[in-house]
């Protein structure tokens, strides 16, 4: 069986980016990575529309993926890990539960589409804010929380190694 052929898209000086990395180098996969705040950058977007492959997951990543490049090069998935539930689109989604005073929080594993935290949801995984929580403590639990999804998730499609 070929190995699968993954794009990791991450932030970058990311603790949990990095222990993503360094999870999936374990894999017996193919691995090619990219980092975020390259993506203004001519050598980022020249990388990402060469590459094509098995599946592309993207943490933590801002970047937004043009329909044609997800049409043409991801023959299973491309995945998005969002530091947000569903209710939550977009960036900045932890200021707005602590602003709305919420008593859960979570992240989310989704498909990716040309809309933005739009996709088929794959899994949710919620946890109580804590009523002495200030952002960073929000934010420090939902990227723990985000990188147990990321590594149950991905563990599912190496496995399996199929199409949804």
């Amino acid at each position: 069986m070929n190995k699968l052929k993954v794009l990791l898209i991450v932030k970058k000086n990311d603790k949990y980016s990095d222990q993503l990395i360094n999870f999936l180098k374990l894999k017996k996969i193919n691995l090619k990575y990219l980092f975020t705040e390259d993506k203004n950058t001519k050598l980022f977007k020249k990388c990402l529309n060469k590459w094509s492959g098995d599946l592309l997951f993207s943490f933590r990543n801002r970047y937004i993926f043009k329909k044609k490049f997800l049409k043409n090069n991801i023959k299973i998935a491309a995945i998005n890990f969002h530091s947000g539930t569903p209710e939550y689109r977009g960036v900045g989604c932890a200021n707005y539960a602590i602003f709305e005073k919420k008593k859960t929080y979570g992240v989310t594993a989704h498909l990716i589409d040309e809309k933005i935290d739009s996709g088929k949801i794959l899994k949710v995984r919620r946890f109580k804010i804590h009523k002495s929580w200030n952002l960073n403590k929000l934010l420090e639990k939902t990227h723990r929380e985000l990188l147990i999804l990321s590594k149950n998730i991905i563990k599912l499609f190496c496995k399996n190694n199929k199409k949804i």
